[in-house]
């Protein structure tokens, strides 16, 4: 076009050659290409105009992509921030750049900052009226919901992306049906957890999307694990010849690594590690704490099936320090119940004994107080009754935000609430933390392993 226009004026020329690298940013993105999706979309935002609602958001989505995916996360975290801030009045820019946000904090398995994220994201989702960004938001809501083990929450945001499929991206179809599985499987319902899956294979079905039926597949197996091993061994798996993008919830090599595991022949376990291995590499070059703390923690089971305890508790480790700082409980317990005398001895040395309560308590194994004890010796350990179980996911959200110290105006304005609400909240944090300020409910929020 550029060529072709001889009297093209100069603005126009730049304009295009924006629009041209933000498309290719878009297809870096596209075939993890994560060096160009940076250096293309810097490339696009100063040629476009303020008025390119859609091709802008591309750009800023892939900039902030671009900068988590090469190690910069704080940067990236910043930078949306301050789009946030400038795009108000451009609903389309801030919805790229929300969705942006929410994927960081998604790979960064950060549970309280991508709830936070993800209230924003549904309000401006459903003020412009948009379903595609309300199903990403849906998933956005209900992945840390889910994480922290607030099953019934998580249930209702999940129903409420699946509600809207049709108009749903394809990737968020398969992640919230995903979730709805996983969910109704661990409230223990397995009949309707199979029939999510049943639902969604037709959905992939129907959209033609035949190359990621072995994600759907996988899926079913996961649920079969979970609920009838019998049957779930008794399937043909082997490991996946073609792999789904890392980006995906459910993944067919994570799922033949648990089912080597369930199959309990150690000597059988050398595909499943040359599978973890492929998979901890993708994560490291993605920057996916998410994935990584989900391989570390197979890993340690493989080790573990293996007889050797000490590469299983220095596996384990590696998942649990990360996983503790996000709060994604349901990472480590998904991985069974196998997890729990090595969670038990780690705790024992004093690696987040807090968190690592918390993960026992959703293996349903009994948390004994030296488990529950914290670092610090002036705290008191919390109970079964403590501030983990009884802070509300509205007051957890603004925990999260008081230790990032945020005043009370800035934290009403990212949870979309007045600040007379914050103040309510902070005060029963408060009450319920047994602390008088922010920095000590900061401190005891680390200590507990909420933030």
């Amino acid at each position: 076009a550029i060529a072709g226009e001889a009297a093209t004026s100069g603005a126009k020329t730049e304009t295009l050659r924006g629009e041209i690298a933000a498309l290719r940013s878009g297809i870096a993105y596209t075939v993890n290409d994560v060096e160009h999706v940076l250096s293309w979309a810097k490339e696009a935002l100063p040629r476009l105009q303020p008025d390119m609602q859609y091709v802008m958001g591309l750009a800023q989505f892939n900039y902030i992509s671009g900068l988590h995916t090469t190690g910069y996360t704080a940067e990236a975290v910043e930078f949306a921030h301050r789009q946030l801030g400038l795009q108000r009045e451009r609903p389309a820019v801030m919805l790229r750049v929300l969705l942006a946000l929410c994927n960081v904090h998604y790979e960064n398995a950060n549970v309280p900052a991508l709830h936070a994220a993800a209230a924003t994201f549904i309000h401006v989702a459903r003020e412009a009226g948009l379903g595609l960004s309300i199903a990403w938001a849906q998933y956005a809501l209900g992945w840390p919901q889910y994480q922290r083990n607030d099953l019934a929450d998580a249930e209702a945001s999940f129903r409420n992306l699946a509600a809207i499929a049709p108009v749903a991206h394809g990737r968020a179809l398969i992640d919230g049906y995903t979730g709805l599985a996983r969910t109704l499987s661990a409230q223990g319902r397995p009949d309707e957890a199979l029939a999510a899956v049943a639902e969604l294979r037709q959905h992939v079905i129907e959209r033609g999307m035949f190359a990621l039926t072995p994600v759907v597949d996988s899926l079913h197996q996961h649920i079969l694990l979970e609920n009838d091993p019998q049957a779930a061994l008794a399937a043909h798996v082997q490991a996946p010849e073609v792999p789904v993008s890392i980006e995906f919830w459910e993944q067919p090599a994570l799922t033949y690594v648990r089912t080597m595991l369930a199959r309990g022949v150690s000597g059988e376990l050398g595909p499943a590690e040359r599978q973890l291995a492929g998979f901890r590499a993708k994560a490291s070059a993605r920057y996916s704490l998410r994935t990584l703390i989900e391989v570390e923690t197979l890993q340690a089971l493989v080790y573990a099936a293996q007889g050797d305890e000490v590469s299983a508790l220095a596996s384990l480790r590696r998942a649990v320090e990360p996983a503790a700082s996000g709060g994604a409980l349901r990472l480590l317990a998904d991985c069974g119940q196998g997890l729990a005398g090595l969670l038990q001895t780690l705790a024992d040395a004093g690696v987040a004994p807090g968190f690592v309560r918390q993960v026992l308590a959703v293996l349903n194994q009994p948390a004994t107080l030296a488990l529950a004890a914290v670092t610090d010796p002036r705290s008191k350990p919390p109970t079964s009754e403590g501030p983990a179980v009884t802070l509300t996911n509205r007051e957890i959200d603004v925990l999260a935000l008081l230790a990032q110290r945020m005043s009370d105006k800035e934290i009403a304005e990212r949870l979309v609430l007045s600040p007379e609400t914050v103040k309510k909240h902070t005060a029963s944090i408060y009450r319920k933390l047994g602390v008088h300020s922010r920095r000590a409910a900061a401190i005891q929020a680390r200590l507990l392993g909420l933030v």
